[in-house]
């Protein structure tokens, strides 16, 4: 298997392979490349930001209906970027993240950042007011410049963009200098764009995914009985790399707080259809992760498999997390261990987690915080807030 380079290599074998005198050093827009020494040496791995989604350098775009958790889905993943830990299943390779957000607004990304246990470190986000890509894009530049992230999220092209997306010529005079950026700034950028009702394929001409080295589709099965909270993120185009797998992940919101996890696959019929929908993420694994727990410290990665699941899985990490604010865990130096209670025996589950609510309101401090969950029982269709 080809080793992954860093940001550094890639850019040095680059100028390695670019002939003297016909390079960057001249300022020149033509450069001749050293084809001998590329039918030589094997290329470099793919250099996969979000392995099978993102890659260092490339422009994606995921596409998907209004609401179907596009920009959830996306920050999840700034999340698991910034702390190195897998999301969805998906691996993430730790980095910085950077945010523009041009749809939802400061009350929206404040309750979704907070909803989804994000980490400060590493990760910045901007809102934009009366931003075009067409006549700003050089203040984008500048802030790519400042922060140099590894993973950028642009919420959305057609927030970011006031042209015409049926119009060819206006898709790709935008979304082209786009993308010579992020190659120049070699970010891994993840575009998020509409779909059509009609189709569900991404909206507007086709040169918009013309532009893009991957595109992505977001959405969930009409006949699924867990549509409200499952998805499925089928491939469209993968240039870099054989088009992966579709993958199914869970969307949802307990106790206040948002998981973005793996799912099992909607296949139809009247078997799936009559099934007992699963268990909500963190109730399924908070038994779990609570019964891997001993007297003795263990790795979260330990605990990770013993419930099995991958040793970075950011869900497992929340849910130790959890434990530990509730008095049943505690983090230590060599690890994670139990904390025994007169009523619980460690391994066990303590009664209050017995009937756990995963919608109902989380306590802190002082307070009430409420994250106000779209994916209710109640309105069942909207899950299209997030």
């Amino acid at each position: 298997m080809t080793a992954q380079l860093t940001p550094e290599q890639v850019s040095g074998l680059k100028e390695e392979l670019t002939v003297p005198g016909h390079g960057a050093a001249d300022r020149a827009r033509l450069h001749r490349l050293d084809v001998g020494r590329m039918v030589r040496e094997e290329p470099p791995a793919v250099p996969w930001v979000v392995e099978g989604l993102v890659a260092r350098g490339m422009l994606t775009i995921l596409a998907g209906r209004e609401g179907e958790g596009k920009s959830l889905l996306a920050t999840a993943l700034a999340a698991g970027v910034t702390l190195g830990e897998d999301e969805a299943g998906m691996v993430c390779h730790r980095g910085r993240a950077l945010i523009i957000d041009a749809e939802n607004g400061f009350y929206e990304i404040h309750r979704r950042v907070h909803a989804l246990g994000l980490s400060p470190e590493g990760l910045e986000v901007y809102e934009t007011e009366g931003f075009d890509l067409r006549s700003d894009l050089a203040e984008l530049e500048g802030v790519i410049e400042r922060h140099r992230p590894d993973f950028l999220v642009l919420d959305s092209f057609r927030s970011l963009w006031g042209g015409k997306e049926n119009d060819s010529g206006e898709a790709a005079a935008v979304l082209d200098p786009v993308r010579n950026m992020v190659r120049r700034f070699d970010a891994g950028t993840l575009l998020l764009h509409h779909s059509g009702k009609s189709t569900g394929e991404y909206r507007g001409n086709s040169a918009i995914g013309a532009s893009a080295e991957l595109v992505f589709k977001l959405a969930k099965a009409a006949e699924d009985p867990e549509r409200r909270v499952r998805r499925y993120l089928e491939t469209g185009k993968c240039r870099p790399a054989p088009e992966p797998k579709t993958r199914w992940l869970r969307l949802e919101v307990e106790r206040g707080q948002v998981y973005v996890d793996r799912a099992e696959p909607f296949e139809g019929g009247e078997d799936q259809e009559d099934a007992r929908p699963a268990a909500p993420v963190r109730e399924e694994l908070r038994p779990q992760v609570l019964s891997a727990l001993t007297t003795e410290p263990r790795s979260r990665a330990d605990i990770a498999r013993r419930v099995g699941r991958e040793p970075k899985d950011r869900s497992v990490g929340r849910v130790l997390k959890e434990l530990e604010h509730d008095g049943d865990a505690e983090r230590t130096e060599h690890g994670w261990r139990g904390v025994a209670r007169a009523e619980t025996p460690i391994g066990g589950r303590h009664p209050a987690t017995t009937t756990a609510n995963p919608h109902a309101r989380a306590e802190t401090g002082g307070g009430t915080a409420v994250a106000t969950s779209p994916l209710d029982d109640g309105a069942p269709e909207q899950a299209e807030a997030w």
